[in-house]
């Protein structure tokens, strides 16, 4: 039971960073390509995986531990999704105030 609960703990703690992390670069792609096909489908996503984790985290709550793990397991499989998004939407201006990133 103990072991489970490390898992689960660890398991939410990561889906939570990489969440937080997913808002960042859906964020940079509606920044940047506001009318990519990437920024809605990242959208759509996030907001897929932001119920799984709170359902995730009621689960911890409830103590039901290997269903807390799983479902943030899946919060992480879908953030991967995000960061394929982010690498089809480019290319990205690295100094977006630059020079050479205007006409």
């Amino acid at each position: 039971m103990q072991n489970d609960r490390l898992r689960a703990r660890f398991e939410l703690d990561s889906a939570y960073r990489d969440l937080r992390r997913g808002e960042l670069i859906v964020q940079q792609i509606e920044i940047y390509l506001p009318s990519a096909e990437e920024a809605t489908f990242g959208k759509a996503l996030l907001k897929t995986a932001s119920k799984i984790y709170q359902a995730a985290y009621k689960s911890y709550q409830n103590e039901s531990f290997f269903r807390a793990a799983e479902y943030s397991v899946a919060v992480k499989d879908l953030m991967r999704g995000i960061d394929k998004f982010y690498n089809t939407a480019g290319p990205y201006p690295i100094y977006p105030e630059s020079q050479e990133n205007k006409p």
